[in-house]
């Protein structure tokens, strides 16, 4: 069974993660720079229900954790975080279009929605026994 805060964790980053997928396959450079935020607070947001659902929360400040810290902490606990690379670059373009304005290029925000589902789903199903996506 999966812990409450795991499961609401879980529905806004689906929430997010169904905005982000409408605005990355817009095609346009301004909904795909929209898009790249969404999808990495989505992302972001999964990282913490995984946290919460093996208690890390217990024995560190999650809410203090960086993205990367996020992916080490989840590594640290056994589970593999496929495309992670891609995903700590997809961080660092989220925090250049977020905090500089830079506009995102379509198809390179629809590559890291590829990975990121891919990554969501991998853990998730590791995790949970089941897929978000």
């Amino acid at each position: 069974m999966i812990k409450e805060p795991t499961l609401q964790t879980l529905i806004t980053a689906r929430a997010l993660l169904e905005q982000a997928e409408r605005l990355c396959s817009q095609g346009d450079r301004y909904l795909a720079t929209a898009g790249l935020i969404v999808l990495q607070d989505a992302v972001e947001l999964v990282w913490v229900a995984v946290l919460l659902e093996k208690e890390v929360d217990e024995k560190r400040a999650i809410e203090k954790l960086s993205f990367d810290e996020q992916i080490a902490a989840i590594a640290s606990l056994g589970i593999k975080v496929p495309k992670s690379g891609t995903l700590r670059a997809m961080n660092r373009l989220r925090v250049t279009a977020k905090h500089y304005g830079q506009l995102m290029e379509p198809l390179t925000v629809q590559a890291h929605l590829k990975a990121a589902t891919f990554a969501i789903d991998a853990v998730l199903q590791a995790v949970i026994g089941r897929s978000m996506c």
